[in-house]
């Protein structure tokens, strides 16, 4: 390696982390010179050559890598920056892209100007661990309805249609309907659908079981349609609840906020910004959409959601999903932090109550 930089707290490293090689460039902020290097993506490889900038600034990606390399270079007391990728248009929509490239886009943006990279918080190992194991679950449950939308499909190319059911027991009603010049085909896919069940039964009693380790699970529940996994993926996903300095914060955390393009005198509101964790979105939507129906039970949040919808247009009924989504995920943090009992009612004027 050439490490020609004289060593201080005015370098900056901007390190593109690859699956086997990662590129970096070592930048120092007050002379300008630049040297690169090429380091192996592997614990040692990475801890030699970081050990050679005591006190730099390192600028890495949120991805595969960078939970590992983040504890590394914390624990040898460098500044990293892990930079959150939605802000990074110029690397990801560059027209131009390579890995040298990137890494001196992620020096200069750290050099110049770190305040817009928005640095990510990763969280801790045990809760990392925890909500892999909600990502396996919900993986087996969308292989699970392609499966069955496969050999729905199948079977309709001669004539049939299985009988509606459920996903969750599918395996077991549709062997009687698929007609038998099928039965090759589709025989696989029943026995993987029951391989399916059993797997995500078993997770579930895990989950159940990781539940139990986070009491915030018990006071986010007392909400109506709102489970036990919804609530530990909500918990795992925030870990911390007073990282937001206000509750409402946390709508634009979960990408739950309507994206803003403001330019002269013209406003205009675009669709929400998708931020944050993707399948905790989709059960908030889910939950809103349960509440927004006739299942969900009277209460200030469904009353709210209905008012909304009662306002027009043709996404009238969209727009209020993803408000009553937000609004819960603020309701959830609210009662997280407070710890109190949930009052479906609470807010609505008191003959409202009756």
């Amino acid at each position: 390696m050439n490490h020609a930089i004289t060593i201080s707290s005015a370098i900056t490293i901007g390190l593109d982390l690859g699956n086997r090689t990662s590129h970096a460039a070592i930048l120092n902020r007050e002379t300008g010179e630049l040297v690169r290097e090429e380091v192996a993506t592997t614990p040692v490889a990475m801890a030699d050559f970081l050990a050679h900038y005591p006190g730099a600034r390192l600028v890495i990606e949120v991805g595969a890598h960078s939970r590992w390399v983040l504890e590394l270079a914390q624990g040898m007391d460098l500044d990293v920056i892990n930079a959150n990728p939605r802000q990074l248009a110029l690397i990801t929509r560059s027209q131009k892209k390579n890995d040298k490239k990137d890494a001196l886009l992620l020096a200069q943006i750290g050099a110049g100007a770190p305040q817009i990279l928005g640095h990510v918080q990763h969280r801790s190992p045990r809760a990392h661990a925890d909500l892999a194991v909600i990502k396996t679950r919900a993986k087996l449950v969308r292989t699970r309805s392609e499966y069955v939308t496969t050999i729905r499909g199948l079977v309709k190319t001669v004539g049939v249609q299985i009988d509606a059911c459920d996903a969750t027991y599918f395996f077991r009603k549709a062997p009687a309907q698929i007609p038998a010049e099928l039965s090759v085909a589709c025989d696989p896919l029943i026995d993987m659908l029951t391989l399916l069940h059993e797997q995500i039964l078993e997770l579930d009693k895990t989950l159940e079981k990781i539940a139990k380790r986070y009491p915030a699970v018990d006071y986010l529940t007392q909400i109506d349609r709102v489970g036990t996994l919804t609530a530990l993926l909500y918990v795992l996903t925030i870990e911390d609840p007073k990282r937001f300095s206000k509750n409402r914060t946390v709508g634009s955390y979960v990408g739950l906020t309507p994206r803003m393009q403001d330019s002269g005198d013209r406003t205009t509101q675009l669709g929400i910004t998708k931020a944050g964790d993707k399948e905790l979105r989709r059960y908030l939507c889910l939950i809103a959409h349960q509440i927004l129906s006739s299942v969900g039970k009277d209460c200030a949040l469904k009353r709210w959601g209905l008012e909304l919808c009662k306002r027009g247009g043709k996404n009238a009924k969209k727009r209020a999903v993803c408000a009553v989504a937000r609004k819960l995920s603020v309701l959830m943090l609210a009662l997280w932090r407070s710890g109190e009992t949930y009052d479906p009612m609470r807010g609505l004027p008191e003959e409202k109550n009756a």
